[in-house]
């Protein structure tokens, strides 16, 4: 059975399980195998990816309007599963980012700290027998100091990003 007739019967079994009320929540989870887990309540073992809200329908008896909602739902439930699988893509293309980015985050500030000893060149001795740093030392030192404020703002994009997906 694949994923989608997998989803699509959960779906219908969880919306057909309950008639007396007016909305069922059907709670979506992914396990650690990345196996997608439907059900009416939340468990403990994973995290909710995504809850819907079924509005049930009235029983309806003519086999014809019966076989239409039928082909309806399927395509609903082609939809919502692709919209599920879009999201659950899109949280992990962000999480992949943030860690992306907390690693160009750390190579930068590691380059800037290997960076503050001077390279051949960048002294210069002074006319009274002493030595300073040249402006070439600077403007490495600034160089490097700007890829570390690049690496930060570029993970807070990235968190920003994370978060307004969750």
């Amino acid at each position: 059975m694949t994923y989608k007739h997998f989803f699509s019967v959960s779906l219908l079994t969880l919306a057909c399980s309950v008639q007396a009320t007016e909305k069922q929540t059907v709670y979506i989870q992914k396990s650690s195998g990345g196996v997608p887990q439907f059900s009416d309540k939340p468990s403990g073992d994973a995290p909710v990816v995504e809850t819907l809200e079924i509005q049930n329908a009235p029983v309806e008896t003519n086999p014809s309007v019966i076989d239409q909602q039928r082909r309806q739902g399927i395509r609903d439930n082609k939809n919502i599963s692709r919209d599920i699988d879009k999201r659950i893509d899109a949280r992990r293309n962000a999480r992949r980012e943030v860690e992306q980015a907390k690693k160009a985050l750390s190579e930068a500030r590691k380059a800037q700290e290997s960076g503050k000893t001077p390279l051949p060149g960048e002294r210069k001795g002074t006319t009274t027998g002493a030595n300073r740093l040249t402006e070439k030392y600077q403007q490495r030192q600034d160089a490097l100091a700007a890829q570390v404020q690049a690496a930060e703002a570029r993970l807070k994009q990235a968190e920003k990003k994370q978060a307004d997906l969750r």
